[in-house]
C-alpha cells in the first residue's frame, strides 16, 4: 500500500536533518500512532507520505487501486485548507474532482455530515467556523473520499470531549482495507489494535507512549536548573515583581459574527461576568458556543453589539499593550522575519530600545521552554504547532501584560511544553493578572484553574471550582450544564 525506504528531510534553510533513514510499510488494516515532542518531525512526516513534499533522501512507493484515492490527509492547521463556500461545498470538491456523478457526491456528503455530527453547519462558510468545527469539516472531507492511507495530524486538537468521543468512534469504523496514521503530541491514542512509533532525534522508533514522553528534561532538571519546576519559580520572581490587580466586568455583553453575504449570528448573548485578577479561569463548552468571540470581545478586537466590557473601570480600546491575547491559531499573527523580531516587535512598538526588547524577547523565550540560542534566528513561519504556540505565548510575555486571554494554549504541546506554560500562566496570575484559557483540555485545565466556566450558545450555565465540578462525577471528562453545586 505504502512503502518508504531512507526518507530523510531537510527544510531548505537548517543545516540539521528533520528526519534521516526513516523506514516504513503500512498495509491494509495497519493503525498507527506516532508519537514524539514538539518539533520532532512528525508533521514532516506525513507532508512527505501525503505527497505535499518531496523527501530530500530515501524513496517513498504507492500501491493503490484506480477507484480508490491513494492517500488523504487532515493537517494541523484546518483553516489554511478551506476553499469553498459552504461546508457541504468544502466536503463535496474532492468528490467532484474525482468526476464523481452528482447523486452520489449528495449521498456521500449527506452520510459525512452525519457521521461527524455536523449537519447543522452545512450552510456555514468554512472560514467562519471555530476551530473545532473546521477540524470536523475536514474529517468529514476525508470521511467522504474513503481513502486508501488516512493521514491524520492532531485531529482532535480542538474537539471538545463529546466531538472528540465521534471522531475516535469514526476512525474505529474505517473499513480494514483502508491503514490510518496519527500524529499527536499528546496522550490521544487511536482505538483499536494500534503500534505506536515515536520520533526521536530525527529517526523512527517502534515505542510507545511512556518511552517516548517520560523522560522530561523539564521534570528531571534539577532544582538549581533554570529548565526545572524550582528554577522556573525563581526565574520568574526574578523578572518581574511589579504586582498588579486587575478585574474584568462583561455587563449585558451581545456579540455578533459576520457570516456569509454578510449575514449576522448572535454569538455572545447578554453575558454578564466578572473576572478577578489573581486566578485562573477557564473557559469551556462545545466548539462554536463562543469561547473565541468572548475573548475577542474583551481583549477589544471585537466590539459589542450591545452592553460593555471594562478593565479596572477603564474600556479595552484605552488598554494598549496591557491586555495580552493568544490567539487560537498563532500562525495568523506571524509576520516577522526571525522568531527574536516577532517577539520583541510588541516592547519595541510600545517604545521600548531595540537592544532592551530583544533582551526581553530572549527572557520571554526562555520563560516558554524555547532556548534564545536555537530558536531567536529561525522563521516563526517554519516552526511546528507547538512551537509555534509557544513563541505566541513569548510575545505576549515580552509585553509584561495585566491581563491575559489565551485560545487553546495546550494545543499542539507536547507534555513537557503542558508543564512549562502551565506554570508560567500560575506565575502570572499570583502577580495578580487576569488569566483567562479558553479550550478543551480538561487535563489540565482542572488542574490549573481556580474558576470553571461552561459556556452555551453564549452565555455562562455553570460556574464553580474543579471540585465542584468533577468532585462527585467520577470520571466524567466533560460537566453538563447546571452540574455545578
Amino acid at each position: 500500500m505504502l512503502s518508504a525506504r531512507k526518507l530523510g528531510y531537510r527544510y531548505p534553510e537548517s543545516r540539521d536533518q528533520a528526519l534521516a533513514g526513516i523506514d516504513l510499510d503500512l498495509k491494509a488494516g495497519d493503525r498507527i500512532l506516532l508519537q514524539g515532542r514538539n518539533g520532532s518531525g512528525k508533521t514532516t512526516l506525513l507532508r512527505i507520505l501525503s505527497g505535499l513534499i518531496d523527501p530530500t533522501d530515501g524513496t517513498l512507493s504507492f500501491q493503490y487501486s484506480d477507484d480508490q484515492p491513494a492517500v488523504g490527509f487532515v493537517p494541523q492547521n484546518p483553516e489554511a485548507w478551506m476553499l469553498a463556500s459552504t461546508v457541504e461545498e468544502e466536503i463535496a470538491f474532492a468528490l467532484e474532482n474525482q468526476g464523481l456523478l452528482s447523486a452520489m457526491i449528495a449521498e456521500r456528503v449527506e452520510i459525512a455530515l452525519e457521521a461527524v455530527g455536523i449537519q447543522h453547519l452545512r450552510k456555514r462558510n468554512p472560514a467562519h467556523l471555530s476551530g473545532g468545527e473546521m477540524q470536523r469539516t475536514l474529517i468529514a472531507c476525508l470521511h467522504a473520499l474513503q481513502p486508501s492511507v488516512w493521514l491524520l495530524d492532531e485531529p482532535t486538537a480542538f474537539l471538545d470531549p463529546y466531538a472528540k468521543q465521534q471522531v475516535m468512534e469514526l476512525l474505529t469504523g474505517i473499513p480494514r482495507e483502508a491503514a490510518v496514521v496519527m500524529a499527536a503530541s499528546s496522550s490521544d491514542q487511536l482505538p483499536g489494535q494500534t503500534e505506536c512509533y515515536g520520533i526521536v532525534n530525527g529517526c523512527l522508533e517502534r515505542s510507545s507512549e511512556i518511552d517516548v514522553f517520560e523522560k522530561s528534561p523539564l521534570e528531571e532538571a534539577p532544582p538549581e536548573s533554570i529548565s526545572g519546576i524550582a528554577g522556573m519559580k525563581a526565574l520568574y520572581s526574578g523578572l518581574f515583581e511589579t504586582q498588579v490587580r486587575m478585574q474584568a466586568e462583561v455587563s449585558h455583553a451581545t456579540a455578533l459574527r459576520k457570516e456569509l453575504f454578510g449575514e449576522s449570528r448572535k454569538v455572545i448573548d447578554q453575558l454578564d461576568l466578572t473576572l478577578e485578577g489573581g486566578e485562573i479561569t477557564a473557559l469551556l463548552g462545545r466548539s462554536g458556543a463562543g469561547k473565541s468571540t468572548l475573548l475577542e470581545t474583551l481583549a477589544g478586537t471585537l466590539k459589542p453589539e450591545s452592553g460593555k466590557v471594562a478593565w479596572n473601570g477603564n474600556t479595552p480600546g484605552t488598554m494598549r499593550g496591557k491586555l495580552g491575547f493568544a490567539f487560537q491559531f498563532p500562525e495568523r499573527t506571524f509576520f516577522s522575519e526571525t522568531v527574536l523580531e516577532e517577539v520583541a516587535w510588541g516592547p519595541i512598538n510600545l517604545g521600548l530600545s531595540k537592544p532592551d526588547a530583544y533582551n526581553q524577547a530572549r527572557k520571554a523565550l526562555r520563560v516558554v521552554g524555547l532556548d534564545p540560542d536555537v530558536f531567536e534566528s529561525r522563521s516563526p513561519f517554519a516552526l511546528s504547532r507547538g512551537e509555534a504556540r509557544r513563541v505566541a505565548l513569548a510575545a505576549v510575555w515580552s509585553l509584561r501584560p495585566v491581563a491575559w486571554l489565551v485560545d487553546e494554549p495546550t494545543s499542539g504541546l507536547d507534555p513537557e511544553g503542558c508543564v512549562q506554560i502551565g506554570a508560567m500562566l500560575r506565575a502570572e496570575a499570583d502577580r495578580g493578572c487576569v488569566v483567562l484559557i479558553a479550550g478543551h483540555d480538561t487535563e489540565h485545565l482542572a488542574v490549573w484553574a481556580d474558576r470553571l466556566l461552561l459556556l452555551d450558545n453564549g452565555r455562562v450555565t455553570a460556574d464553580g471550582t474543579s471540585q465542584s465540578w468533577w468532585g462527585d462525577q467520577g470520571n466524567d471528562p466533560w460537566p453538563r450544564p447546571g452540574t455545578c453545586k
